[in-house]
């Protein structure tokens, strides 16, 4: 790019040449000339022999996409270009001029040509003018317009994306609405809520205080429970003492109730004795007394 203008100055009316199968048809036009100028090529059957290169070719800045055909169209401008150089400007042209030779030319990007003894200004002669710069700028605009699709796609697609957020950010915000008029009935019922445990709260301090009364009237009390209980507990000492005499005199009497309840158990043996020994006296008595009824009554009948 940049030397669009060199090209077509050192190409002229090749620009517009017609491709032909044979060269040698060409002859026809030799007795009757077009009324314009006019080109005619036969693309080379194989690339034209490398030189050695003293100073950079227009050539070489040829570039050619890969399209069928390619190079034999570039062997064809590597031909036509033969002998053309590039300079960047028209001071080093001048400057380069005497590394060239007979027929060979220094073109610079504005289409100017030094040779070893001129220099040829270029300017636009026809309508054809500026057709590679043109060309290229219609490429340039191609790309161009490829890329505003490109970009006019993406927009398209950026715009549905968006159009997506944006019905997903209005659902979005009408269950946040919803959300706040639900966390709003929510903060009225915690509020309510709030004023019911303020008012336990105070009735709860009331409270406190009145318990804490109760508890200084109950510590007053545990005083004298205290009071009591330390009598209370001297005077389980004293009944302690006392029980034990008691349990020791009741363990006495309980040997004496032992021994006297022998002695009774005794005594009824001895009474049980005499009374069996009362009953065979009377027994034998009232035998005694039978006899004697016997005897008188023996007696009596003598």
């Amino acid at each position: 790019p940049g030397w669009e203008t060199a090209l077509e100055a050192a190409l002229r009316e090749k620009l517009n040449a017609l491709e032909v199968g044979r060269i040698d048809t060409v002859r026809a036009f030799a007795s009757d000339a077009p009324p314009a100028r006019l080109a005619f090529y036969t693309p080379a059957a194989t690339p034209p022999a490398a030189t050695a290169a003293k100073l950079p070719r227009l050539s070489d800045l040829l570039r050619l996409g890969g399209h069928m055909g390619d190079a034999g169209l570039k062997a064809l401008l590597v031909d036509w270009l033969e002998g053309v150089y590039t300079a960047v400007s028209l001071d080093e042209a001048l400057a380069q001029r005497a590394q060239i030779g007979h027929g060979e030319v220094l073109m610079t990007r504005e289409g100017h040509a030094v040779s070893a003894h001129a220099v040829a200004f270029y300017a636009p002669d026809s309508e054809q003018a500026g057709l590679l710069a043109r060309a290229q700028e219609i490429e340039n605009l191609d790309r161009q317009q490829r890329a505003q699709v490109l970009i006019a796609d993406e927009a398209r697609n950026a715009l549905i994306r968006i159009e997506a957020a944006c019905t997903e950010a209005n659902l979005r915000l009408v269950a946040a609405r919803r959300e706040a008029a639900e966390a709003q009935t929510r903060a009225h019922q915690l509020q309510v809520e709030l004023m019911r445990l303020a008012q336990q709260a105070e009735a709860t301090l009331a409270r406190s205080g009145q318990l804490d009364e109760e508890l200084a009237e109950v510590d007053g009390q545990m005083e004298g429970l205290d009071e009591r209980r330390a009598l209370g507990e001297a005077r389980f000492e004293e009944l302690d003492l006392q029980l034990a005499d008691t349990q020791q005199r009741h363990a006495d009497l309980e040997e004496a109730v032992i021994a006297a309840e022998r002695k009774l158990s005794d005594a009824r043996e001895q009474g049980r004795a005499l009374e069996r020994q009362a009953q065979e006296s009377q027994f034998q008595a009232r035998a005694l007394a039978a006899r004697r009824g016997e005897l008188q009554r023996a007696i009596e009948t003598a």
